[in-house]
């Protein structure tokens, strides 16, 4: 179960708790998963679009973009420990390096890793994990960026999240005015209230 959970959220990671996540994967990983070997991977690099990855030369002081380096972003060499949790397999980045190992290295893996997309199955996968492994705080957290989740078939959670956000928008709260700072009861969350407006045409010529 936390196998097919762990590789549908895998697929798309959630961003209000991407950091979370992450930490949740490799710990999930070190207590279950076994360890069956190591891959490389090569990330190639942007270079500067300013200088065109010169670095400037032909500019007094370098270029001001990228300050001389000529990238945007480097190129990377990370090392990633490969798991088998289930019937899945699974990456965790060990270290990275920004030089190459040896000339003519060939990496096991080029580019970033791709994954499926399995819809609304991986936001319902990431809130089941979250509850089954304890982690109330992140599913709570999760759960307030209900607006963000895609709701579908055989995706309780997500549809529960999706009757809440509409619930929600539908029902008058106490917002507070862009102006004053008065709270009123209204639909809408950025408002002027009544006063302020009246207040705007009250012009002393």
């Amino acid at each position: 179960m936390i196998a097919r959970l762990l590789h549908y959220a895998n697929a798309s990671p959630p961003r209000a708790t991407r950091a979370e996540f992450y930490a949740l994967k490799s710990q999930i990983l070190k207590r279950r998963a076994k360890a069956i070997g190591v891959d490389w991977q090569h990330i190639r690099g942007k270079p500067c679009w300013s200088c065109e990855g010169t670095g400037g030369l032909y500019e007094p002081g370098g270029c001001y973009k990228c300050c001389g380096w000529g990238w945007h972003k480097r190129p990377k060499w990370v090392t990633l420990a490969r798991y088998r949790l289930g019937r899945y397999v699974f990456h965790r980045p060990v270290s990275t390096e920004y030089d190459e190992p040896y000339p003519g290295f060939v990496p096991d893996i080029t580019g970033y890793v791709e994954h499926s997309d399995y819809g609304a199955k991986s936001d319902e996968a990431v809130l089941w994990l979250y509850l089954l492994t304890g982690n109330f705080r992140l599913f709570w957290t999760q759960w307030r960026e209900d607006e963000a989740f895609r709701p579908g078939l055989l995706t309780p959670l997500c549809f529960l999240m999706r009757l809440r956000y509409r619930v929600r928008r539908a029902l008058p709260r106490r917002w507070q005015c862009d102006y004053c700072g008065k709270r009123r009861w209204t639909h809408m969350r950025y408002f002027v209230c009544e006063e302020c407006r009246e207040g705007q045409y009250d012009l002393p010529f």
